[in-house]
Formats: structure tokens, sequence, C-alpha cells
């Protein structure tokens, strides 16, 4: 849209201000009351305060907008101008259009390529548009100006209720418009800030826009630092509400506080270092000085500030300058040895780095010089240099191998003791590495060290092989030594060696021999241990195995803790009251589940680390002890066999004559035969019993065929059903269906049967029930258990069951059980008896199934 505008004598003069320099025009655009904007590729780069007054938007928020935020596109010639001229804006201004006359005109801003726009007065009172029609399209272009500003805007009522808010809003709060609406803007900030921003609402209620800022809570609770422009609405003239438009500065303020945080440091760094630091200009004016400078050179900062540089001689003020000038072409210098002179005309001599100073444009206003006193040093390093021929003396009179290799690892000295204990000495000018001279299997570890050593600065400790011409290795303790240059870089290593061929051998000899008495005594089969002060410091496995402990877990605990508690006093007292050196004696272990353990111990009284010990074997012996007691009881068998056998032959023959006699009464029917008759059943028990004697005695004839247990068990309960009635006793029995048969001898099986039942219910004489269950399992056999509920066995009882002449009955023999399990173990059987007091006896009795063979398998 181009209108009449005249571009006379002002255009012209205009055209002569972009020939000014940009830092001159822009100071001229600042001070101008025209508005003026400056924008390239779409995007606003500049807008003077007249602009900002015309629009009442601040220049923060404006820098960086789109265009299209400030003119309106559609509208716009100032894209498109090709030359320089006036044309006529569109302008935004509180969301109305507004055309105003402007000159357009090419400009280099921060040397970009950019356009000046100079607005002029409105073209037309009241916008471009005007009726009904004119006012919506205006309406709909400031809605969409509001919309899509990136800007956070409200409209706050006058007692700053929230009434509207942009998506812009609603991203920087986290709030949704709904949720902002009715919301006081003081409910939403720092409660430190809400007198400040009641002062600035004050303000634009009065019709001047204030700008302020502020600590806001996002709806998560975060703290965020905005810059709010509150600008007045104005409706016919009257203030109807306020304008909130705000930005998040939180990256700001955070850069500003640690833009804060880093100049404290740097006047930290400045004012404690112990370096001297001196600041002047390029005519050599001192600007400032640090109190490091002060102390080293004696001048105060206010008798050198403004002054010439006073350390120089005057024969150095060339030699400044040169470096000054290097300074200004390549950057700093660092570590230039210089001689500085104090105030007192003492010399020092001092290491200094300078530094270039610029301004915001780049330009070098001043330098910084940085010194530190290094006589000390120098001095240091003569008395070294003096040192040195000491030291070399030393070095070439030692029978240490002493070598020196630069930071690649090759040799640059060699002392003469490399030709008497390596029959060789290297030659310096092929530069040997390290590696060249250690035995192969050595050489990676060996470069590995000297590569750390080199890298850490760190000192090492190494040992290496080294094969002689003559094949012959020897051995070699070394001590590597950095050596630090000037650049406190490492320079090269001193590496000393020793021979220690004689102590490795040694030291062998002895490993090998531990490695063999430890070999036998980890795997020995009987426990070694090692005890002081009471306390375990040694068991081998076995030991530890044999207890059900691991080494570890007895390792320096107290040995009381491992033995059975009533042993314990008289294992004290034996060792205590011992004679000689050795103990010998037998007691009960404590095992780890509770159970004690016969064991027999060895011990010898011995020195351990300066103490005294006593270290000894011990075995366990519970095997033992159980084989002495089947030996025993083996006697005692064998002594009831003789006595059952010599008894049974001598009760034989007078039985016979009275069965004789008492058949003839029998027969002579005299009116008495029931009387005989019991006579005859007694003396047939007689002769049983006697025959029970003789299986004792002598392996009897054993008619063994496949048999059903249910059926001996079935033919044995009414047997014992007459006393069981007379006890008040019930027999049940359950049995599992199809059970193999059992290779047996009925007959003796039913007295086992027998002898168990008998047993089960004279320990019932106030009545109760015996059950009987039969069953198999997978493993080939038959299991018959017999459950009482009578009086039951004590526990130190039960191990005795079955040895002759044992009963627990107050007319017993003993022999009944005992023949139950020669039976049982004829039957190639086990019986198993647990019981207790008062509770009941469980008598298991285990026996082999029989399975015929198959008559279609092959049989060689």
């Amino acid at each position: 849209m181009t209108g009449n505008v005249r571009v006379g004598k002002r255009f012209r003069l205009s055209k002569r201000v972009y020939e000014w320099r940009e830092e001159d025009m822009l100071n001229l655009l600042g001070s101008s009351r025209k508005p003026v904007f400056v924008h390239a590729d779409h995007q606003i780069l500049y807008v003077n305060p007249a602009m900002t007054e015309l629009l009442g938007l601040t220049g923060e928020v404006m820098m960086g907008q789109p265009l299209h935020s400030l003119v309106f596109p559609s509208g716009s010639k100032a894209e498109s101008a090709g030359t320089d001229g006036a044309t006529v804006e569109r302008i935004w201004r509180h969301g109305q259009l507004m055309e105003m006359k402007a000159v357009n005109l090419p400009f280099n801003y921060k040397g970009k390529p950019s356009r000046l726009v100079m607005l002029e007065e409105d073209v037309q009172e009241g916008g471009m548009e005007t009726g009904a029609g004119g006012k919506k399209v205006e309406q709909q272009h400031y809605e969409s100006l509001v919309e899509h500003n990136p800007a956070a805007i409200s409209s706050l009522d006058l007692q700053g209720v929230i009434r509207t808010a942009n998506p812009a809003m609603e991203a920087m709060s986290g709030f949704t418009a709904k949720e902002l609406i009715g919301t006081h803007l003081l409910q939403m900030i720092d409660p430190a800030d809400v007198a400040h921003t009641k002062l600035c609402l004050e303000q634009t209620i009065q019709g001047k826009p204030a700008n302020c800022e502020m600590v806001f809570y996002q709806k998560d609770g975060t703290a965020i630092d905005i810059g709010v422009k509150f600008v007045p609405i104005i409706v016919n003239g009257v203030i109807s509400g306020i304008y909130y438009i705000g930005k998040n500065i939180t990256h700001r303020k955070k850069a500003e506080q640690e833009l804060r945080h880093t100049k404290v440091q740097l006047e930290s760094l400045f004012t404690n270092t112990s370096d001297a630091i001196m600041i002047f200009d390029r005519a050599a004016k001192v600007l400032k000085v640090n109190p490091a400078f002060e102390k080293m050179y004696g001048w105060t900062a206010e008798q050198v500030l403004g002054q010439q540089v006073p350390l120089l001689p005057p024969d150095k003020w060339q030699e400044i300058e040169r470096a000054c000038d290097h300074v200004v072409r390549h950057g700093s210098l660092n570590g230039i040895e210089m001689e500085f002179i104090r105030k007192d005309g003492a010399r020092v001599q001092t290491s200094v780095t300078l530094s270039p100073i610029e301004d915001g444009n780049g330009n070098i206003v001043a330098f910084a010089a940085m010194s530190r006193d290094v006589s000390e040093r120098i001095r240091m390093e003569k008395s070294l240099r003096e040192s040195e021929a000491k030291y070399r003396l030393i070095a070439e009179n030692m029978s240490d191998l002493i070598a020196i290799y630069d930071r690649e690892g090759r040799i640059t000295y060699a002392s003469p003791s490399f030709k008497y204990i390596l029959g060789e000495e290297p030659d310096l000018k092929q530069k040997v590495r390290i590696e060249q001279w250690v035995h192969a299997h050595d050489r990676k570890r060996i470069r590995e060290t000297f590569d750390k050593m080199v890298d850490t600065q760190q000192a090492a400790r190494f040992e290496y092989r080294y094969t002689t011409s003559r094949k012959q290795n020897i051995y070699l303790e070394a001590s590597g030594i950095p050596v630090m240059g000037e650049s406190r870089q490492v320079d090269g290593v001193v590496v000393v060696s020793r021979d220690i061929t004689t102590r490795k051998k040694t030291e062998a000899a002895l490993q090998e021999a531990e490695e063999k008495y430890r070999s036998l005594v980890e795997e020995a089969l009987v426990g070694v241990y090692l005890i002081q002060d009471w306390e375990i410091t040694y068991v081998n496995p076995r030991c530890a195995e044999m207890l059900g402990y691991t080494r570890e877990d007895m390792f320096n605990k107290s040995v009381h803790n491992y033995i059975y508690p009533d042993d314990i006093g008289k294992l004290t007292k034996k060792i205590r009251q011992r004679k000689g050196k050795s103990v010998h004696f037998f007691f009960r272990a404590l095992h780890k589940d509770g159970r004690a353990v016969d064991v027999e111990l060895h011990g010898t009284m011995t020195t351990y680390k300066e103490k005294p010990a006593i270290i000894g074997t011990v075995m366990d012996i519970t095997e033992r002890i159980k084989t002495e007691e089947l030996l025993r009881k083996s006697d005692k068998l064998s002594v009831v066999g003789q006595l059952a056998a010599g008894v049974a032959h001598e009760i034989r023959n007078p039985l016979t004559s009275l069965k004789g006699f008492v058949q003839l009464l029998k027969a002579k029917k005299q009116g008495q035969e029931q009387y005989l008759d019991i006579m005859l059943s007694e003396l047939d028990r007689i002769n049983y019993i006697v025959s029970e004697f003789m299986v004792i005695a002598k392996p009897q004839v054993i008619n063994f065929r496949p048999k059903d247990v249910n059926r001996i068990l079935w033919d044995v309960i009414p047997l014992l059903d007459t006393q069981a009635i007379m006890n008040n006793v019930q027999i049940q029995m359950k049995a599992e269906k199809n059970l193999p048969h059992i290779h047996c001898d009925e007959n003796q099986l039913k007295q086992v049967f027998i002898n168990i039942l008998k047993n089960a219910i004279e320990s019932m004489p106030t009545g109760g029930k015996i059950r009987i269950k039969v069953k198999g399992d997978l493993k080939g056999k038959l299991q018959v258990r017999i459950i009482d509920q009578g009086s039951g066995i004590a526990p130190d009882r039960l191990p005795q069951l079955g040895e002759p002449f044992y009963t627990t009955k107050e007319k017993g023999t003993g022999l009944g059980l005992m023949v139950c399990y020669k039976i049982i173990e004829m039957h190639r059987g086990t019986i198993k008896i647990k019981s207790k007091l008062n509770q009941g006896t469980t008598v298991d009795i285990t026996l082999p199934a029989f399975f015929p063979p198959d008559p279609n398998s092959c049989q060689e």
C-alpha cells in the first residue's frame, strides 16, 4: 500500500545518516522522538524508546519477535521494497491496526544487512477500516496477536484478578486458562515480591505503565523468575483493567548470579593468590596490583598506580616491549624468566606469565603480568649441579645396578656394576630399551610398570629376571623413580636394581617345603588343629567336616564352643594336669547339629608367633566304639547260645519221660482226661520254648516260601484277640492292596508278629488301640508298622533293646525281642523302634518283596 509521501530533503538527510558509523547512528536513533525499528530475515532486531512508547511494549519483549507481530503482513511493504524510499506500514498497537507513513532504508546492523524503518504520523485516525465489519477484523487481528504471542499475556481487573490468559501464559505457569481465570496474581508470586508488585499495579491503575521482576510459582511448585510489563487498558478514556505481559527471565537471572559469583571468585583469586599480579596499559602505566605484588616488591598500590612499571632495569625495557608485541600478535606468554628490581634495589629472579586484556570489541587495551619468585629454585638448581658430581661418583662405585632411561624407555646411563654383575654393559649409543634387558616372560609387565611410572609420576618397586649370555637367570629387585623436568613432565626414570638370586632360591625352597607340608595337613584323613589362648587358630578341612562346620566358621572361636558341655570341665582339667609337652585323651565333641561325637585327641605344646600353643590331631572314633559294642554283643550272644544249647538238652530228656507217662495215663481213661490234656498242652509249650533256645544256639532249617504278609497278619490277630479283649485293647489293621509277596518262613514271621503284638498289649494295662499299617515302597520293600498307645520306653533304654537278658518288663527274660531281631535279620530285613514315654511305641519292620523270575527272560 503506497501513499503520497514526500521524499524530499528529509529523506536525503536520512540517507546521509545511514552513512554514519553504526554506533553513532544507534545513539542518534535512541534519542529520536520518532518511532524506529530495524528488522532482517523476518525478525525484529532493534526498537528505539519512542517505538516502545508508541506500542506500550518493552524492548525486551519485542526483540527477536517475528516481524508480523509488529507489522501486519498483508499490508507491509517493508519486506518487498527493493529500493530505498517511503512506504505506508500497518502497525499493531494494543491489538489495533494503525496505518503510518514510514522511511524504509537499508541498514548494516552489527555487520548484518538489515532494514531500518522510521515511522511518521498516522495516515487515517482510527485505523484502516471502520464500521462493524472493520472492528470485527481488528478484533480478530488483536486476538491473533495475543494468542500467538510468545510473551505470557493476561488481562487483570483493577483488583489484580486474572480475567484472560493466552497460551504462552498457560505454558509458562503450567495452569490452564480456566484454572488461571479468577485467581489473584498476588497469590501466584513469592510473598517477598508482593509489596513491590502492589506498587506497580497501583502505578498502572494511575495510567503509568510499570516494569518489575518477581518470583512466580508454576503449577508443580517450581519457582521461576519473570520480568513483567503492566500496561493500563483504556476504554473510552477510562482505565478499565491492566495488561500483564510477562517473560521468563530465569536463565538471565541465573547467568547474572553466576556472573556475580565468577566476579567474586576472580576478585578473591586476584587478592589471595601468592603470585604477584600487575595490570598495566599499553603505555606501560600501572592500572592495578594485588597484595602479593606489594609484599614481593615492596611498593604499595598507591605508590605505583598511574605510574610506569617500576620493576624493570633500564636495559630491560626493550625485552618487555618485545614480549608485549608477541602477546598482541600470538597470545599469552608463559614462564618467561626475567630479573625485576624491588623497591629496596634488590634484584629478584622471577618467572612471568604475560596475558592480554581485551575490551568488549576484542581490542587489547592492557596486559596482566603474573610473576613468581624463582630465586630459590635457581639457587637450588645450582646446588644440584654441584652435587651431581658427588652423586655420580657414588653411583659409579656402587654394587647395585643404576640405570637412567628417558621417557620412552631408552637407556641413557648405566653404572659400571652392569659389567660386574651381568657380565656385559649396554651400548649407550644404540639406546637399548628397558624391556630388552629382561627375561622374555617379564617384558610385558616391566613395560607396563615403566609406562605407569611415566604417566602417574609415581615411583614403583618391581622384580624381574635377566638372562645372561651364559643362559643363567639372575633375579633382580628394582626401584624406579621418575625424574621431573622443568615443564613438570617426566623427563626420565632412574632404576636401581639389586641381585636377589640367592634370596629367591631360598624363598622357592621354603615355599616348596611349605606347600608339601600344607598339602599333607590339608589332605590328611585325621583332623589337625592349632589352639592359642583357648581359641582355634587353625583347623584343616577334615577337622571342620568332622563337626559339621566350615573352616571359616571355626577360626578365632573359643574351643569350648565345640566340646560337649558335660566334658568341658574334664578336658580343661586334663590339659592343665598334663605331664610333659604332650596330651592324649578321649572326650565328646559337640557337632553343629547338637549331637555328641566321640573323638580321640593328641596334642603337643609348642610356640606359635611367640605365644604358647597346642598343635595336634583329633580323630572321630564313633564307628570304632560302635564296632567294639557289636563285638561285646556278639560275645553275649555266643554265651547265650551255648547256655541255651545246654539248657535245651538237659530239659528235653525229662520232658520226654513226663510226656510219655502222661500219654499212658490218658490211654487208661480213668476220668481225668481234661487234666491230662492240659498237662500235654503245657508240656508241648515247654518243648516249643526249648526249641526256641535251639534257635539261639544254632542255625535251624528254615522253610522259605512266597507268602502274603497281609494273610500272615490276619492269621496272627485272632490268636491274640482273647488277651486283647481282657486288656480292653482294640487291634486295627490297614493294608494296601495288591502288595507283592515276601520270601519267608511263615511260622517264624508269625512268632515275630505275636511277640511284638503281645508286648504292645502288655504295655497298655488300661486299654487302648493298636494300629497295624502295611504298605510298599518304590525300592522293592514292604513295611509293617505296629503303633501302640502304651507307656513307651525311655530314650536311654532304646539302644539296648534286643540285647540278651535285657527287658523292660518285670517278669521278662529279654530273649523274645532278641529272637525277633535274629529272625528278621535272617529274612534280610530290619526292625526299628521309636518310642516316647507316655506316648506309645512304633515298631517298623521292613522286609524285601519277592518278585518271581520272568519265564520269558533268557538265562545262561
